[in-house]
C-alpha cells in the first residue's frame, strides 16, 4: 500500500510539472464552457512581467561608472574615484586627539566648604585685597566718604533736566503764528509752512502783475466759426497754396521715392506688356508639374490610404485579439472593483473602490452628520430593539415601557421586519 501511494504521488507530481505548476483537470473528458481567448505570451503576467533572458552583467571595474551604481538603495553616493580605496577600521576616529589633563573639579574645587575647614579657609582669604574689596555676592566697596546729602532716599547723581520745547514743536512748528509777518516768512523759508490754500510765492520780479496775468497762448476770437467748421476750405491759409513745377521733377519724384503701400521702383517694368502677362517658359504639358506637385508628390490611392496597422498595437504581448463572436470583451479591471469581494477589514494601503466610496456631490456637499463617521444608510439600517433602547437613552430619552413598546411596533411595521427590528429613522 505504501509502495503504491508512493507510486501515485509522484505521477501526481509529474502531471503538476507538466502543466506549468497548475492542478490537473480532474473532468478532463469534459470541454470548458465559453469561448475562450487565450494567446500564448499575451496575458497579463507577460504583459506585466515579460520574461527576462540572461544577459551579461556589468563588469565589475566598469560599475562604479553608471548611473545605476550610484542610485543603488540604501547606498551612500561615492565618487567613482574612491569607491576601491582602502577605508580605515571602524574604530577610527578623525581629527586630532585630546591630551590628557587636569579636570575642572580638581582645578576649581568647591567653595562650599562648612565648619572648622570653611572657617580656616576664610582665614586664609582674607590676606587678599579683592577678597575684601569685592566679596562674593556684594558690591565693589571703594570706601568713599559721601556728604550728608547723599544719604537721603531722594537723592539723584546728576544735573536735572530743565523743562523746555517739545521735540514735534521744533521740527513741525504749529501752524498758527502770530509773532507777525517777518516771523512767518522765516518759517516759511526754513520749513515751508505754507497755510492752507494759500499759494506759493517765490518773489520772482515779473514785469507783470502775476494776479492778473494768464500765461499760455491765446486764440484769437473769430467770426462765424460755425461756418468755418461745417466749410473749412474757406477758411484762409488752411490749405497750402497750389504751385505749378515741371513735369520731369515730378515724374522722377515718383519713380525715385517709395510710395505707401506699393513696391518700390527700380527701373525694370516694361511699359510694352500688359498686367496680366507671366514670365518665363510657357510648358507645353497641360498638367505640368508645379513647385505644389513638387512639395506634396503625385501618390496613388494604394499609397494614400492609412496603414493596415493604424490604431492598432504593433508591439509584442500588448496586442488585445479576439476572436469571432467575443468583440463585445472589456479588457482590464474596472474602476470600482464589484468583481472581487470586499474585505472585512480593509487596509490602509487598499486603494480599490469597492463601491463603497462617496460620489462628487458627497465631498462638495457632505452630509449632516458626516463629521462623526455617521452615514445616511445608519439611520435606515435596521437594528435590534435593545440597541434602539440603548441609544435613544444615551442621548436623554428614557421612556417607559409600554410607550416604548408601541413606538417600537410602529416603527416595525414601517421598516417592514419581520424579527424584532427597525430602524433609527422609522422610530423617529
Amino acid at each position: 500500500k505504501i509502495k503504491n501511494t508512493i507510486i501515485k504521488q509522484k505521477s501526481k507530481m509529474s502531471d503538476i510539472k507538466q502543466n506549468n505548476f497548475r492542478t490537473r483537470d480532474p473532468f478532463p473528458k469534459y470541454p470548458p464552457a465559453g469561448v475562450g481567448t487565450k494567446v500564448l505570451q499575451e496575458n497579463a503576467k507577460e504583459c506585466i512581467a515579460p520574461r527576462t533572458t540572461n544577459e551579461p552583467s556589468t563588469p565589475e571595474h566598469i560599475k562604479k561608472y553608471r548611473k545605476s551604481y550610484k542610485q543603488a538603495y540604501g547606498q551612500t553616493i561615492t565618487h567613482y574615484g574612491k569607491v576601491q580605496d582602502p577605508l580605515p577600521e571602524l574604530q577610527f576616529s578623525y581629527g586630532i586627539k585630546t591630551k590628557g589633563s587636569e579636570h575642572v573639579d580638581n582645578v576649581i574645587p568647591d567653595k562650599g566648604l562648612k565648619g572648622v575647614t570653611g572657617y580656616m579657609r576664610e582665614l586664609k582669604e582674607d590676606k587678599y585685597h579683592k577678597n575684601k574689596n569685592e566679596p562674593l555676592g556684594k558690591t565693589i566697596s571703594r570706601n568713599y566718604q559721601y556728604p550728608n546729602q547723599v544719604n537721603d532716599p531722594n537723592f539723584r547723581f546728576g544735573v536735572g533736566t530743565v523743562g523746555s520745547e517739545q521735540a514735534k514743536d521744533v521740527l513741525y512748528n504749529p501752524a498758527s503764528i502770530s509773532d507777525g509777518d517777518d516771523v512767518k516768512n522765516l518759517y516759511i523759508k526754513s520749513h515751508k509752512l505754507y497755510d492752507a490754500g494759500e499759494q506759493k510765492k517765490r518773489d520772482y520780479n515779473w514785469k507783470f502783475d502775476p494776479n492778473h496775468h494768464v500765461f499760455g497762448k491765446s486764440e484769437k476770437r473769430g467770426v462765424d466759426e460755425a461756418r468755418y467748421c461745417l466749410y473749412p476750405e474757406t477758411v484762409e491759409n488752411n490749405f497750402p497754396k497750389t504751385t505749378i513745377v515741371k513735369k520731369n521733377v515730378e515724374d522722377h519724384r515718383d519713380f525715385a521715392g517709395e510710395q505707401l503701400g506699393k513696391v518700390k521702383n527700380l527701373g525694370q517694368t516694361n511699359p510694352k506688356v500688359t498686367e496680366d502677362f507671366v514670365y518665363g517658359y510657357k510648358p507645353r504639358d497641360k498638367d505640368p508639374w508645379d513647385a505644389a506637385k513638387c512639395l506634396r508628390g503625385q501618390p496613388n490611392m494604394s499609397q494614400i490610404d492609412p496603414d493596415e496597422n493604424l490604431g492598432k498595437s504593433t508591439k509584442h504581448g500588448f496586442r488585445n485579439q479576439v476572436k469571432d463572436g467575443d468583440e463585445g470583451r472589456v479588457f482590464g479591471i474596472p474602476t470600482i472593483r464589484k468583481d472581487v469581494v470586499k474585505p472585512a477589514h480593509r487596509s490602509v494601503a487598499n486603494t480599490h473602490n469597492y463601491g463603497d466610496e462617496p460620489s462628487a456631490i458627497g465631498l462638495l456637499v457632505p452630509e449632516r452628520f458626516a463629521d462623526y463617521g455617521i452615514e445616511k444608510e445608519d439611520f435606515v439600517a435596521p437594528l435590534p430593539k435593545e440597541d434602539i433602547r440603548k441609544l435613544f437613552s444615551a442621548i436623554g430619552y428614557n421612556y417607559k415601557p409600554g410607550k416604548f413598546e408601541g413606538m417600537f411596533m410602529r416603527a416595525q411595521e414601517l421598516t417592514g421586519c419581520e424579527d424584532e427590528k427597525c430602524s433609527v429613522k422609522n422610530f423617529i
